[in-house]
């Protein structure tokens, strides 16, 4: 089973090939019924419709998976810390060269079915310059725009995170909602004297890397990320009242594997390895949208409150994972986990005693 960023990323290459094939499909019905018929029958009295929809739904799919994986498994992780627009001019050239390999792939055994002549006979190059004069250009003008729209659609899913677009798209949250979720409240220790170290050019740069770095263990447990402020994430999982919800602990221990392994990169770039601390809370928030100029999907609640007041602590109590009393009896912690528990404390702001929790591996 894949798990959760190659999940989203098969996602992500079945939209394009989906999409892609679609637009192919569409074409190839309008070309049939307003251009591509008489233009082919004068050549060759064999056409078929079907032949040509099949041939070009393969042809589809193959450009489609071509150009999907290009996007996909390659540029969002090589392009993205690079302008939308250059994306797109590179993204454009690659597109023709795969277009023009596919067609002429293609289109010699389709040209050789139809005349059931060798490509060098000269009714079948007659028919090859015809159609690909008469189908392959015009098609750059569907094909251009097509994958800037699919681009820019990957551009939208990733600012917006796995999910959260087609559920602003179906008005999931238009109405607010009252749901059971967990959250993490995470940030970098020490960020201020890094940031006083650095500079800040070089400490924004630095939380770029350790955002990028911790993605993949966030998507790979489920995790949602809600927001990010300044040198802190807040990221919020669904409660499901069985082994999924450990997905959070599970997720703070992969990232600083993550970070670990990438230690090296980091004493080479900026001369230390930043570690964070996390707070863990559960309970009922209101989600729904809010916004007109930039609409997002928003929890409200104390249970946000709360969690980044049990952040807050970790400094005070020298841990770096703490979680509430209501996190721990709500779920069963595996053995290679311990919750020791570190006293009930009054946070600030709350009147609600809190009974705090540290997380650690054994």
């Amino acid at each position: 089973m894949m798990k959760g960023r190659q999940a989203i990323k098969f996602i992500q290459w079945l939209a394009v090939v989906s999409t892609t094939m679609f637009t192919f499909a569409l074409s190839v019905i309008y070309n049939h019924f307003l251009y591509l018929t008489p233009t082919v029958i004068k050549v060759i009295p064999s056409y078929s419709f079907e032949t040509d929809l099949t041939w070009s739904l393969i042809a589809a799919f193959l450009v489609g998976g071509l150009i999907g994986a290009f996007m996909v498994y390659y540029m969002q992780d090589r392009f993205s810390d690079k302008p939308y627009g250059y994306t797109i001019i590179t993204l454009l050239v690659s597109v023709f060269v795969v277009l023009l390999v596919v067609s002429f792939g293609f289109m010699i055994p389709y040209v050789m079915k139809l005349t059931g002549k060798p490509i060098t006979d000269p009714a079948a190059i007659a028919l090859f310059k015809d159609l690909f004069f008469h189908t392959i250009n015009p098609s750059l003008f569907i094909i251009f725009p097509l994958v800037a729209l699919q681009q820019l659609m990957l551009q939208i899913f990733n600012k917006f995170g796995p999910g959260v677009f087609w559920k602003i798209v179906r008005g999931k949250y238009f109405t607010p909602k009252t749901e059971d979720r967990i959250f993490i409240f995470l940030d970098i220790n020490s960020s201020t004297t890094i940031a006083e170290k650095l500079g800040n050019e070089r400490y924004h740069d630095l939380l770029k890397e350790f955002f990028a770095d911790i993605t993949n263990s966030i998507l790979d447990y489920g995790g949602e990320i809600y927001q990010y402020l300044g040198d802190g994430i807040i990221i919020a999982w669904d409660t499901n009242n069985d082994k999924r919800d450990m997905r959070c602990v599970q997720c703070f221990f992969e990232m600083k594997k993550e970070l670990k392994e990438r230690s090296d990169k980091y004493m080479k770039k900026f001369g230390m390895v930043p570690t964070f601390k996390a707070g863990i809370h559960s309970g009922e928030v209101v989600v729904g949208e809010i916004g007109i100029i930039k609409r997002d999907i928003t929890y409200s609640g104390d249970v946000l409150n709360t969690t980044a007041r049990i952040q807050g602590m970790c400094h005070e109590l020298k841990s770096d994972l703490l979680a509430s009393h209501d996190f721990i009896v709500s779920v069963l912690l595996p053995p290679q986990f311990v919750a020791d528990s570190v006293g009930i404390y009054r946070m600030k702001g709350k009147e609600r005693e809190v009974e705090l929790y540290a997380i650690a591996m054994n």
